[in-house]
């Protein structure tokens, strides 16, 4: 009885950390595209659609209240393609795709502290400027910046964030995307604005190639989001460098919401060429009954030729929700090239690597969020 005693009065005295609060959260779109890529050796494809909408993901995120207002925070998050286990972000331009299993290369890895002063993170994350790029599509990921293909070839020597495929330029899935040695702060939010600073070290020891370095600023309050973001990373020894700036807005105008988005990507070296211009809108109109109309409309120019050298994407779809976390989907989506653009929408399989291609595709499928 007595040794009943001391070991309850012994647990009684022994403090234990309080468990982190973990969450888990992500989306899953599944569906079936017919696709004619425009392209003379894999120009056609019927089946398994991922992602036509929104990115498939799993997430968890845990926190610690510290005290004196700081938290500590965790995200270890993971992007893949739910038919194919292909990487999320890679270009498909033929049914021979490699693949790679969800979490056999994690997307996001990093550690937060975050209090009155705003929030500094290390690890391998994502820049806000890469989100903020994608904030003038208000219908998803068939709404989002396309890429393009001229001169599209390159490796960053050194870099931290792997080779440059095909296609990884308007998008901005290499600039500033899940990136290794990574940290960032993010201010506060003051009255609706929001900024980030973010770097991603160079892995030489003799130059800077392979660096990144991203900052992005976001305003959102009431029916009006505006953001700005800049992304620049070292591609050679020699200092050369690429860069993409984009400028967007949102406004809710609840008979419609709508997306405007500009960007702009330079290259400073000759041996990758290809700088380019984009502008784009998008809109989502409410129809009533959980259904909801989609368009949308990209203008490119291809400034790696002076001539012939535009394209344009169309874009119209409609969704039916089901419930708050499930609707159904059918998109309708079409690009169009002068003989010197090679403008696409890769992330939705409707991918091309030739100038002057038209790619098209029809998508129908179901999204859900938990």
């Amino acid at each position: 009885m007595k040794k009943n005693l001391i070991a309850a009065a012994v647990a009684a005295a022994v403090s234990v950390p309080a468990a982190a609060q973990v969450t888990i959260s992500g989306a899953l779109d599944a569906g079936i595209v017919s696709r004619d890529s425009g392209n003379a050796t894999a120009n056609k494809y019927t089946g398994g659609a991922s992602g036509v909408l929104t990115t498939n993901t799993i997430t968890f995120r845990g926190s610690e209240d510290l005290g004196g207002g700081l938290r500590a925070s965790f995200t270890i998050h993971d992007e893949y393609n739910l038919h194919t286990a292909r990487a999320a972000t890679e270009v498909v331009t033929s049914e021979t795709a490699t693949t790679s299993a969800p979490f056999a290369s994690v997307d996001q890895y990093s550690l937060a502290l975050s209090g009155g002063f705003g929030a500094v993170e290390i690890g391998r994350f994502s820049s806000m400027a890469r989100s903020v790029s994608a904030g003038g599509s208000v219908i998803g990921n068939i709404g989002l910046p396309g890429n393009y293909a001229a001169n599209n070839t390159v490796t960053v020597v050194g870099t931290s964030v792997g080779a440059v495929a095909a296609g990884d330029r308007m998008g901005m899935r290499v600039l500033g995307n899940y990136a290794n040695n990574s940290v960032a702060y993010t201010t506060p939010t003051f009255s609706g604005v929001t900024a980030q600073v973010y770097r991603t070290a160079s892995q030489r020891s003799a130059d800077d190639a392979g660096q990144v370095d991203a900052a992005g600023i976001r305003y959102a309050q009431g029916p009006l989001t505006v953001g700005y973001s800049t992304i620049r990373q070292v591609i050679t020894a020699a200092g050369a460098k690429r860069e993409t700036n984009a400028a967007i807005a949102q406004y809710d105008a609840k008979f419609a919401v709508f997306g405007l988005g500009m960007m702009e990507h330079d290259e400073s070296s000759a041996v990758t060429g290809g700088d380019g211009k984009l502008n784009m809108i998008t809109a989502r109109v409410p129809l009533g009954n959980g259904i909801n109309l989609l368009a949308g409309y990209h203008l490119f120019k291809d400034e790696a030729s002076t001539t012939a050298n535009k394209g344009s994407a169309t874009i119209i779809g409609a969704t039916k929700d089901l419930s708050k976390r499930t609707n159904l989907y059918a998109v309708y989506a079409r690009v169009s090239n002068e003989a010197n653009s090679s403008y696409f929408l890769s992330v939705h399989d409707i991918g091309q690597t030739a100038a002057g291609n038209d790619p098209k595709a029809v998508a129908v499928g179901v999204r859900h969020s938990f």
